[in-house]
């Protein structure tokens, strides 16, 4: 029986992992985390790890040990930094091994202030450094880098991120945003409004700093390259839609929605959009 068998069954009856060898177990995931293989990858490990850290009796060591592998050079900064490669897969899906983790510390409290931490600032490093940003790439499956990080900024409390991190995401955010490297056409504005909304409900992210940030978004340098400020362009109006509609949804925040308004006329007249 290969390994996507061996994990297949696994899957398809999970009563079997509590007399499973947990930690062989564990090492055969991971060896595949970042499989090109779609339903190896996502359907059937991902799968398994997510019932194996929220609902498996995992001994502290092992969730540890989970924990050390996502945020190391073999997890989410394998090859950080290269562009259009395989290795995105075993970094985005160890990335989305954090959400796993912050659940289960809710009910168990596993995790010291330290450790969480050490997990805040991966994600912030994560964010600088991620250089790849597909989405679905054909044949391969979801890569989803932009999606899956901003489910592990979502996972860490709003209460926890700090003001000066909250603006920090915003910026990295930005840059992400518009860079000129990747259409995002897999839903990501949703992901990162997910993400970034409890900030901004919670007032962590200043009314100031974030109107700014939005006009920010519409000032953004043309590369004199057509087609890279078409991407930059699409990138920002998608997000900047998405960010508008949400918005409206809480007058409350008294953020003013017509600053996107204002951002959508200036990139028309920019770009000499009908």
């Amino acid at each position: 029986m290969n390994t996507k068998e061996t994990l297949n069954k696994l899957k398809q009856d999970t009563t079997m992992i509590q007399h499973a060898d947990i930690d062989s177990m564990l090492a055969l995931m991971f060896a595949e985390i970042g499989s090109t293989d779609a339903e190896l990858r996502d359907s059937i490990i991902y799968s398994l790890f997510s019932e194996m850290i929220v609902y498996q009796p995992l001994t502290i060591q092992q969730l540890h040990e989970i924990r050390e592998k996502a945020l190391s050079h073999e997890g989410m900064f394998y090859k950080i930094g290269e562009r259009n490669t395989d290795s995105v897969f075993t970094r985005s899906f160890s990335v989305l091994l954090l959400p796993l983790l912050l659940e289960r510390n809710n009910r168990e409290y596993f995790l010291v202030e330290d450790q969480i931490q050490e997990i805040k600032q991966a994600i912030l490093r994560y964010l600088s450094e991620e250089k790849d940003f597909r989405g679905y790439i054909a044949e391969k499956g979801w890569g989803h880098a932009l999606a899956h990080i901003s489910d592990a900024i979502e996972s860490i409390s709003e209460h926890r991120w700090t003001v000066l991190e909250s603006s920090s995401i915003l910026d990295r955010l930005k840059t992400i945003l518009q860079s000129d490297d990747t259409i995002l056409t897999n839903q990501e504005e949703e992901r990162i409004l997910i993400a970034i909304m409890p900030m901004i409900i919670h007032q962590l992210i200043d009314k100031s700093i974030l109107e700014g940030w939005i006009q920010s978004l519409a000032d953004f340098e043309s590369t004199n390259d057509t087609a890279k400020d078409y991407v930059i362009l699409h990138n920002t109006k998608t997000f900047l839609s998405a960010l508008y509609f949400r918005l409206k949804k809480h007058p409350s925040l008294h953020t003013d929605t017509n600053l996107i308004e204002n951002a959508f006329d200036q990139l028309k007249q920019r770009f000499y959009l009908s």
